[in-house]
Formats: structure tokens, sequence, C-alpha cells
């Protein structure tokens, strides 16, 4: 849906790539984006399927809102999306897998971890 990015551009106004391996919900978040913006503000911001994603870019603030097994099994790609110093923010976590996460992503800071209900979401830092 994109709901994330769209968040971001909401609160800070700051420029968002969108990469989903699903390429369907690219096009949901392409009319979310619609619904939520003039044409002349999404100019800049790129949707940008899995199977062509090309690491070229490193960011500042990278969200992941996937399964486990997806944030595992990209984690060397989501790692490599980050500038020295970047924030990293996985979600879409049930509560009992946070520490696999947090093990799995060792190599970076652990900042914190938030739980609503059933979900999780953390927040590392590349140090």
């Amino acid at each position: 849906s994109g709901i994330l990015g769209i968040g971001a551009m909401k609160k800070s106004n700051m420029l968002v790539d969108f990469v989903d391996i699903d390429p369907r919900a690219l096009d949901n978040c392409y009319t979310n984006l619609k619904l939520n913006f003039k044409e002349e503000e999404l100019n800049g911001l790129r949707l940008i399927s899995r199977e062509r994603f090309k690491l070229n870019d490193k960011y500042n603030l990278v969200f992941a809102n996937i399964l486990e097994h997806v944030l595992i099994s990209e984690k060397d790609l989501i790692l490599d999306s980050l500038n020295k110093k970047g924030y990293l923010i996985l979600s879409g976590i049930l509560n009992h897998q946070v520490e696999n996460i947090k093990e799995q992503y060792k190599s970076l800071i652990y900042l914190d971890h938030i739980s609503k209900g059933d979900w999780s979401a953390i927040i590392f830092k590349k140090g």
C-alpha cells in the first residue's frame, strides 16, 4: 500500500523510493499516492519492482514492512541500502519474532522496538 512511505512524505516532505516484491502492491501504492498528493508533488519519487531494483543509491532511512522470512532473505540488500549512520525500521514482525530479527541484524546497533497487539517494529542504526 505504500503507507509508510506516504506517511514519511506527509510528515517530512521527504523524497521516497517505493520498492516491492509484488507488482500489484506497487499499483496499489500508486493509487494511494494519487489519492493523497497532487500530481506535481509526486515528481522525483520512484516505484521500483524488486526484480528491477539495482542498488545504486544509499539511504539515510529505510523502512521495511514485510514478513520475517523476507526480512531474512533480503537482509544483505537491506543492509547494503543504508548509508553510514543510516536508520533502519523493520515492521510487520510478530512479537515472538523480535529476538530472531535482532539476532539476524546484529551487525547494526539496536535502538528500540515497539509492539502493538501481536505486531512489533524495530529500529536500528548503522554504526
